[in-house]
């Protein structure tokens, strides 16, 4: 789970990021040959929405199709782990992800959240009928902390983990003013840069991952937000 990369990302930027992830596996293959156990095992955090933007519904059977460099560069890193030659690989394809944590990337719940707060203005670069498929940091480290201190299983398994259950922009507008009981000021681009659908059907899921409603999760962010500004 590293790189500064994100949606907006060029393709310099991914290959830099991937030259790195390349020095990663390097060094998990020589501790492989080091240690008594080679079973070395090496989990990587990979991007549902970019590989799958605009392609809806998606199910178990979809092929990848990404549409930008952040997605050409998270495909092109999964299948250098894929061929790594490493005994135990998890791949985790991950959707909307939305939290917070003082000090890291903010998303856009967490924006919204917090500029509802101080009466703030928050630029949406989507549409109201955009749909995304959020999913909790919380709930995600619960499910990667299973794997990583369960029962070793020697393979590679690829993980989708979204909700199953896409709500659209006006949705978590609507869920976040009724949670704060106040009126979020919004600003829409006029051109906007993230607008395609993102839908994943329940039965690509992965058995076992058991994600919060989002209304349960924008509590949560919700008192971390609070915490955070008194």
């Amino acid at each position: 789970a590293g790189g500064r990369s994100g949606f907006g990302s060029d393709a310099e930027e991914l290959r830099t990021e991937t030259a790195v992830f390349a020095e990663i596996l390097a060094f998990a293959a020589r501790l492989s040959v080091r240690r008594e156990n080679p079973a070395v095992e090496v989990h990587m955090m990979s991007s549902a929405g970019g590989l799958f933007e605009g392609i809806t519904p998606c199910g178990a059977d979809t092929l990848p199709r990404p549409l930008r460099p952040y997605g050409e560069g998270k495909l092109a890193q999964e299948e250098m782990l894929r061929t790594s030659g490493l005994l135990v690989t998890r791949i985790y394809r991950l959707s909307s992800v939305y939290g917070f944590v003082p000090g890291g990337r903010i998303g856009l719940i967490a924006a919204l959240i917090g500029n509802a707060l101080r009466f703030r203005t928050t630029q949406i670069f989507g549409g109201l009928t955009t749909l995304r498929d959020y999913v909790a940091a919380d709930d995600i480290a619960e499910f990667v902390a299973r794997q990583v201190t369960g029962p070793l299983r020697p393979g590679s398994e690829t993980f989708l983990l979204a909700s199953g259950r896409p709500v659209s922009m006006y949705e978590v507008i609507a869920l976040v003013e009724r949670t704060l009981s106040v009126s979020v000021l919004l600003r829409f681009d006029p051109h906007p840069s993230n607008a395609r659908d993102m839908r994943f059907l329940p039965s690509a899921l992965p058995p076992g991952w058991r994600p919060a409603p989002l209304a349960t999760g924008v509590v949560r962010v919700t008192d971390r937000v609070r915490k955070d500004l008194v």
